[in-house]
């Protein structure tokens, strides 16, 4: 009898380890999901962060160009009125104005470059998180419904993914079933 005790508590002993390291699959597979939706977020935020520096360095280049318009009108002026002095300081004032905006012309190029990389970055991870999260979501089913447990939500399986061709024919199709109205508009 105690050999078969023995067995029993080994038997009981192996199902609880499996189902530990079920478990803690489980909790690792969330928590990297966690991790990789706080990283999404982080990139959200860096690209809102990279578009409203953007945005004010456009507004500082359309500052500044209307200065230098200002300056030029100030410059013709001062030359008109034989004042030379004056029409030199405004021309230094000025080509240091036109320089400064040349380079943030140039930084401007720069940060929509970046922007745009980071866009389609922002995009992928985001399309490849969806996926992972999908698949996790499958499988978390399928370790609840071994466990026991039937009535688990059923999530979108991953693996039914929809080509770019199924796409575009879709929409081929949508196009050709709104007819445009082309008397004018009708009142």
């Amino acid at each position: 009898m105690s050999i078969m005790t023995r067995f029993v508590r080994l038997w009981k002993a192996d199902v609880h380890g499996v189902m530990d390291q079920m478990e803690d699959r489980q909790l690792l597979l969330r928590q990297n999901l966690r991790e990789m939706e706080e990283e999404l977020e982080r990139q959200a935020a860096l690209f809102g962060r990279m578009s409203a520096a953007r945005d004010r360095a456009r507004q500082e280049g359309e500052k500044n160009a209307k200065e230098s318009a200002r300056l030029t009108r100030d410059i013709d002026t001062a030359v008109q009125k034989d004042k030379e002095e004056i029409a030199r300081q405004l021309i230094r004032k000025r080509l240091l104005l036109d320089k400064h905006l040349v380079e943030l012309q140039r930084h401007l190029e720069e940060m929509d470059k970046k922007i745009v990389t980071l866009t389609e970055h922002l995009a992928e991870r985001q399309r490849q998180y969806e996926e992972i999260r999908l698949r996790s979501a499958c499988y978390l089913r399928e370790q609840a419904i071994e466990a026991g447990q039937h009535d688990v939500p059923f999530p979108l399986r991953p693996d039914l993914g929809v080509t770019d061709e199924e796409v575009e024919l879709e929409l081929l199709k949508r196009k050709d079933s709104v007819v445009p109205n082309q008397g004018g508009p009708t009142s």
